[in-house]
């Protein structure tokens, strides 16, 4: 585990975090996006915690196993299309596998209300690997 993977499990302990529903979020699948052609960070508005911690990055990865609804879906076509556009787009995967695969190679983070330097920090690696952001 490196230290981007292991950033939001750091950040959950610390104590202005304690009861808040602090979510982890990230580089979704760490194989997939340091084996990708492309890496690509997408940047989206905050999603609540319901005032337990939680992990979006496994949520996409084991629970939903690709998108589950409509913003997860645009952000698997805009993986997809960032991953394979030279020098054509073929035609989106129908099988969940291969849709999977495709927005495991992506990093999500979500817009926080307020912004640290620890979390800026972050932002800021998976942005200088980052090949396209969304």
């Amino acid at each position: 585990m490196n230290e981007l993977e292991e950033a939001p499990d750091k950040w959950a302990k610390r104590e202005h975090h304690a009861g808040k529903g602090f979510i982890r979020d990230g580089i979704i699948d760490f194989t997939r996006w340091s084996k990708a052609q492309r890496r690509i960070l997408l940047l989206l508005k905050e999603v609540y915690g319901e005032g337990t911690d939680w992990d979006l990055r496994e949520t996409i990865r084991e629970k939903w196993q690709g998108p589950k609804n409509n913003i997860w879906w645009n952000a698997g076509y805009w993986c997809y299309a960032t991953q394979n556009s030279e020098p054509f787009t073929p035609g989106f995967p129908s099988n969940d596998g291969a849709r999977m695969a495709l927005l495991s190679s992506g990093a999500v983070i979500s817009k926080k209300a307020t912004v640290n330097q620890a979390r800026l920090t972050k932002t800021f690696r998976i942005m200088r690997n980052a090949t396209a952001i969304f």
